[in-house]
């Protein structure tokens, strides 16, 4: 999952500011989706009452994660083809 991520961010943030974002940009993301899904699991559960709903939440998450990743290929390659012109 590590390899995903610092791969672009050598191509948005300079070196000088480049650590920064990176943990800057990981903390939240581990807060706001790794941190809320215990809860947010707990919650699925208690109002369903069926323990396998939680893999919704997953699967939400994991779809987010993947539009991030395509977006992100897609400025990269605007970005190199701005470069290169």
């Amino acid at each position: 999952m590590v390899t995903f991520y610092v791969a672009p961010i050598n191509a948005f943030i300079s070196t000088l500011l480049r650590y920064k974002g990176a943990a800057l940009g990981y903390c939240i993301g581990m807060a706001l989706f790794g941190g809320t899904a215990p809860y947010i699991s707990t919650l699925l559960i208690k109002w369903s009452g069926d323990n396998s709903l939680p893999f919704l939440y997953l699967i939400l998450v994991s779809l987010i994660g993947m539009g991030g990743v395509i977006l992100g290929q897609k400025i990269i390659n605007e970005t190199k083809a701005s470069i290169n012109e």
